[in-house]
């Protein structure tokens, strides 16, 4: 569903809920070219509400606490974002804020440096 939204990504997995549902970025030259980790974020959490709320309009008004890091589980590599993000619902103006953790499997492109 995320290459569906955001085009042809050179990723595959699942929607990074842990190291076992890791996105797995596949060429990290040419996810850079076509989006951000922030923009997979940001996509996957669009997804999420709408699969929650149905056709109650929002848009997400940014990313903040953002931490970013490093990890090396059973010699995979991991880079693991949690942050948290704002969401403005149309219908009322008010602002719900999610905290998201998303792991993204680098060991492919990792592994070329």
């Amino acid at each position: 569903m995320l290459r569906e939204t955001l085009g042809d990504l050179p990723i595959s997995g699942g929607w990074g809920y842990g190291p076992d549902d890791a996105i797995i970025v596949e060429d990290d030259d040419a996810m850079e070219s076509a989006a951000s980790d922030y923009d997979i974020i940001k996509q996957r959490t669009v997804l999420e509400i709408k699969d929650m709320v149905g056709e109650r309009e929002f848009e997400i008004k940014g990313f903040h606490d953002i931490r970013q890091q490093l990890y090396l589980v059973n010699g995979v590599y991991y880079d693991v974002f949690e942050c948290k993000i704002d969401v403005k619902w149309k219908d009322n103006g008010n602002i719900s804020t999610y905290d998201k953790e998303c792991w993204f499997n680098i060991t492919q492109p990792f592994g070329k440096h």
